[in-house]
Protein backbone atom coordinates (compact mmCIF):
# COMPACT_ATOMS: atom_id res chain seq x y z
CA UNK A 1 0.00 0.00 0.00
CA UNK A 2 2.61 2.30 1.00
CA UNK A 3 4.38 1.79 -2.08
CA UNK A 4 1.66 2.65 -3.97
CA UNK A 5 1.47 5.76 -2.29
CA UNK A 6 4.77 6.93 -3.11
CA UNK A 7 4.40 5.87 -6.80
CA UNK A 8 1.40 7.62 -6.86
CA UNK A 9 3.00 11.08 -5.37
CA UNK A 10 5.81 10.78 -8.02
CA UNK A 11 3.35 10.62 -11.02
CA UNK A 12 1.32 13.75 -9.51
CA UNK A 13 5.13 15.67 -9.76
CA UNK A 14 5.50 14.80 -12.81
CA UNK A 15 1.54 15.19 -14.24
CA UNK A 16 2.28 19.23 -15.17
CA UNK A 17 5.52 18.44 -17.40
CA UNK A 18 3.78 15.25 -19.03
CA UNK A 19 1.11 17.04 -20.14
CA UNK A 20 3.21 20.17 -21.79
CA UNK A 21 4.57 17.68 -23.96
CA UNK A 22 3.89 16.54 -27.04
CA UNK A 23 1.43 13.39 -27.20
CA UNK A 24 0.62 12.26 -30.44
CA UNK A 25 0.07 15.94 -31.31
CA UNK A 26 -1.63 16.94 -28.37
CA UNK A 27 -0.44 19.66 -26.28
CA UNK A 28 -2.43 21.66 -23.32
CA UNK A 29 -0.24 24.69 -23.00
CA UNK A 30 2.57 26.17 -26.04
CA UNK A 31 5.62 24.30 -25.97
CA UNK A 32 8.12 27.34 -26.82
CA UNK A 33 8.41 31.17 -26.58
CA UNK A 34 6.23 32.37 -29.58
CA UNK A 35 6.55 35.86 -31.38
CA UNK A 36 3.58 37.37 -33.59
CA UNK A 37 1.94 40.17 -35.08
CA UNK A 38 -1.71 41.07 -34.53
CA UNK A 39 -4.11 43.07 -36.45
CA UNK A 40 -7.43 44.11 -35.01
CA UNK A 41 -10.31 46.11 -35.90
CA UNK A 42 -13.55 46.64 -34.56
CA UNK A 43 -16.14 49.03 -32.47
CA UNK A 44 -14.88 51.70 -29.97
CA UNK A 45 -17.00 53.82 -27.71
CA UNK A 46 -16.24 56.76 -25.25
CA UNK A 47 -17.80 57.12 -22.08
CA UNK A 48 -17.34 60.96 -21.69
CA UNK A 49 -19.65 64.03 -20.95
CA UNK A 50 -22.02 64.53 -23.75
CA UNK A 51 -25.58 63.69 -22.95
CA UNK A 52 -26.36 61.50 -25.90
CA UNK A 53 -25.41 57.72 -25.30
CA UNK A 54 -21.68 56.67 -26.76
CA UNK A 55 -23.96 54.32 -28.44
CA UNK A 56 -25.70 56.72 -30.60
CA UNK A 57 -23.45 56.69 -33.48
CA UNK A 58 -21.91 53.78 -35.32
CA UNK A 59 -18.67 53.22 -37.71
CA UNK A 60 -21.04 53.93 -40.43
CA UNK A 61 -21.05 57.45 -39.53
CA UNK A 62 -17.26 57.23 -39.63
CA UNK A 63 -16.84 57.34 -35.66
CA UNK A 64 -16.55 55.07 -33.05
CA UNK A 65 -14.36 52.43 -34.76
CA UNK A 66 -10.91 51.64 -34.02
CA UNK A 67 -7.31 50.12 -35.97
CA UNK A 68 -4.63 48.46 -33.85
CA UNK A 69 -1.14 46.15 -34.61
CA UNK A 70 0.74 45.19 -32.00
CA UNK A 71 3.85 42.77 -31.27
CA UNK A 72 2.77 39.68 -28.66
CA UNK A 73 5.37 37.60 -27.32
CA UNK A 74 4.36 34.84 -25.31
CA UNK A 75 6.34 32.21 -23.01
CA UNK A 76 6.23 28.80 -22.41
CA UNK A 77 3.78 28.91 -19.40
CA UNK A 78 1.06 31.17 -20.79
CA UNK A 79 2.31 34.58 -19.55
CA UNK A 80 3.74 37.00 -22.26
CA UNK A 81 3.30 40.76 -23.17
CA UNK A 82 2.28 42.81 -26.07
CA UNK A 83 2.89 46.53 -27.59
CA UNK A 84 0.38 47.76 -29.24
CA UNK A 85 -0.16 51.11 -31.49
CA UNK A 86 -3.99 51.96 -31.66
CA UNK A 87 -6.13 54.64 -33.76
CA UNK A 88 -9.44 55.25 -32.51
CA UNK A 89 -12.49 57.47 -33.69
CA UNK A 90 -14.87 58.40 -30.86
CA UNK A 91 -18.33 60.80 -31.19
CA UNK A 92 -20.03 63.05 -28.56
CA UNK A 93 -23.33 64.84 -29.36
CA UNK A 94 -25.67 66.55 -26.63
CA UNK A 95 -28.26 66.23 -29.08
CA UNK A 96 -30.45 69.79 -28.24
CA UNK A 97 -27.57 71.35 -26.61
CA UNK A 98 -29.50 72.35 -23.39
CA UNK A 99 -28.09 69.97 -20.62
CA UNK A 100 -24.50 71.63 -19.74
CA UNK A 101 -25.32 75.46 -19.53
CA UNK A 102 -22.53 76.40 -21.82
CA UNK A 103 -23.69 75.31 -25.56
CA UNK A 104 -23.71 72.45 -27.35
CA UNK A 105 -21.40 69.16 -26.90
CA UNK A 106 -20.47 67.93 -29.94
CA UNK A 107 -17.42 66.42 -30.92
CA UNK A 108 -14.82 63.52 -32.73
CA UNK A 109 -11.67 62.70 -31.45
CA UNK A 110 -9.45 61.19 -32.90
CA UNK A 111 -6.92 59.36 -30.67
CA UNK A 112 -3.46 58.05 -31.33
CA UNK A 113 -2.29 55.29 -28.13
CA UNK A 114 0.95 53.53 -27.59
CA UNK A 115 0.38 50.97 -24.49
CA UNK A 116 2.05 47.72 -23.12
CA UNK A 117 0.22 44.99 -21.11
CA UNK A 118 1.00 41.29 -19.30
CA UNK A 119 -1.14 38.72 -20.61
CA UNK A 120 -2.23 35.45 -19.02
CA UNK A 121 -3.17 32.81 -21.42
CA UNK A 122 -5.33 29.29 -20.81
CA UNK A 123 -6.02 26.73 -22.83
CA UNK A 124 -9.41 25.08 -22.35
CA UNK A 125 -11.29 22.11 -22.61
CA UNK A 126 -9.59 18.97 -23.59
CA UNK A 127 -6.13 18.55 -25.22
CA UNK A 128 -5.93 20.15 -28.15
CA UNK A 129 -3.89 19.74 -31.35
CA UNK A 130 -1.86 22.44 -31.11
CA UNK A 131 -2.81 24.01 -34.96
CA UNK A 132 -6.16 23.54 -33.64
CA UNK A 133 -5.98 24.75 -30.20
CA UNK A 134 -8.72 27.03 -28.50
CA UNK A 135 -7.36 29.57 -25.63
CA UNK A 136 -8.74 32.68 -23.64
CA UNK A 137 -6.20 35.38 -21.94
CA UNK A 138 -6.41 38.17 -19.48
CA UNK A 139 -4.70 41.41 -19.68
CA UNK A 140 -3.52 44.25 -17.82
CA UNK A 141 -1.13 47.41 -18.66
CA UNK A 142 -1.12 51.08 -19.68
CA UNK A 143 0.60 53.43 -22.03
CA UNK A 144 -0.05 56.86 -23.46
CA UNK A 145 -2.23 58.58 -25.79
CA UNK A 146 -2.57 61.57 -27.87
CA UNK A 147 -5.81 63.11 -28.85
CA UNK A 148 -7.18 65.75 -31.36
CA UNK A 149 -10.44 66.84 -31.08
CA UNK A 150 -12.50 68.51 -33.90
CA UNK A 151 -15.95 70.84 -33.17
CA UNK A 152 -18.72 71.24 -35.94
CA UNK A 153 -20.21 74.67 -36.30
CA UNK A 154 -22.17 75.95 -34.00
CA UNK A 155 -20.97 73.47 -30.95
CA UNK A 156 -18.88 74.67 -27.55
CA UNK A 157 -15.07 74.64 -28.30
CA UNK A 158 -13.39 72.51 -25.53
CA UNK A 159 -10.01 71.26 -25.41
CA UNK A 160 -9.37 70.45 -28.93
CA UNK A 161 -5.48 68.65 -28.11
CA UNK A 162 -4.70 66.79 -25.30
CA UNK A 163 -2.12 64.34 -23.75
CA UNK A 164 -2.39 62.06 -21.06
CA UNK A 165 -2.03 58.36 -19.56
CA UNK A 166 -3.62 55.61 -20.17
CA UNK A 167 -4.33 52.46 -18.16
CA UNK A 168 -5.89 49.31 -20.29
CA UNK A 169 -7.53 45.73 -19.08
CA UNK A 170 -9.43 43.34 -20.74
CA UNK A 171 -9.84 39.26 -21.99
CA UNK A 172 -9.91 37.73 -25.08
CA UNK A 173 -10.46 34.16 -27.07
CA UNK A 174 -7.75 32.97 -29.40
CA UNK A 175 -8.59 30.12 -32.30
CA UNK A 176 -5.26 28.44 -33.82
CA UNK A 177 -6.41 28.08 -37.49
CA UNK A 178 -3.15 26.51 -38.16
CA UNK A 179 0.46 26.83 -36.99
CA UNK A 180 1.23 30.38 -38.72
CA UNK A 181 -2.21 31.87 -38.21
CA UNK A 182 -5.08 32.73 -35.52
CA UNK A 183 -8.32 34.55 -35.35
CA UNK A 184 -9.96 35.82 -31.91
CA UNK A 185 -11.91 38.49 -30.91
CA UNK A 186 -10.87 40.91 -27.46
CA UNK A 187 -12.65 43.46 -25.46
CA UNK A 188 -10.69 45.82 -23.31
CA UNK A 189 -11.48 48.63 -20.89
CA UNK A 190 -9.60 52.06 -21.45
CA UNK A 191 -9.53 54.38 -18.59
CA UNK A 192 -7.80 57.26 -18.87
CA UNK A 193 -5.83 59.76 -16.79
CA UNK A 194 -8.43 62.71 -18.09
CA UNK A 195 -11.21 64.33 -18.74
CA UNK A 196 -10.93 65.61 -22.12
CA UNK A 197 -10.86 62.51 -24.67
CA UNK A 198 -14.04 64.03 -25.89
CA UNK A 199 -13.07 67.03 -25.54
CA UNK A 200 -15.19 68.47 -23.10
CA UNK A 201 -14.58 68.17 -19.13
CA UNK A 202 -17.24 68.78 -17.01
CA UNK A 203 -15.30 71.42 -15.12
CA UNK A 204 -15.91 73.79 -17.98
CA UNK A 205 -19.02 74.39 -16.18
CA UNK A 206 -18.44 75.95 -12.56
CA UNK A 207 -19.54 73.92 -9.48
CA UNK A 208 -19.54 70.64 -11.20
CA UNK A 209 -17.88 67.62 -10.75
CA UNK A 210 -15.30 66.03 -12.71
CA UNK A 211 -14.71 62.49 -13.94
CA UNK A 212 -12.36 60.98 -16.22
CA UNK A 213 -13.09 59.56 -19.79
CA UNK A 214 -13.24 55.43 -20.00
CA UNK A 215 -13.19 53.96 -23.38
CA UNK A 216 -14.37 50.59 -24.40
CA UNK A 217 -13.26 48.44 -27.24
CA UNK A 218 -14.34 44.99 -29.00
CA UNK A 219 -12.45 43.85 -31.81
CA UNK A 220 -11.70 40.82 -33.91
CA UNK A 221 -8.21 39.77 -34.35
CA UNK A 222 -6.16 38.08 -36.59
CA UNK A 223 -2.17 37.19 -35.80
CA UNK A 224 0.73 35.95 -38.30
CA UNK A 225 2.80 34.30 -35.77
CA UNK A 226 6.70 35.01 -36.87
CA UNK A 227 8.32 32.15 -34.72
Amino acid sequence: MNKVLVLALVLLAFIPEFYAKPRRGLVTRPLETTGSIILSTGVAYCSGDAWESPFSKSIIDGANYDLAIGYRQMFPKGIGFRVNFQRSSYAADDGDGKHHGVGLYRSATNLYALTARVEQEYIFGPKYRIYKRNSIYAFFGGGVMQGKVNYPAGAYVGFPDFRAGVITFGMGYTYNVNRKVFLGAEFTTQYALTDKVDGYPLRVKPGTQTFNDAMGNFDITLGFVLF
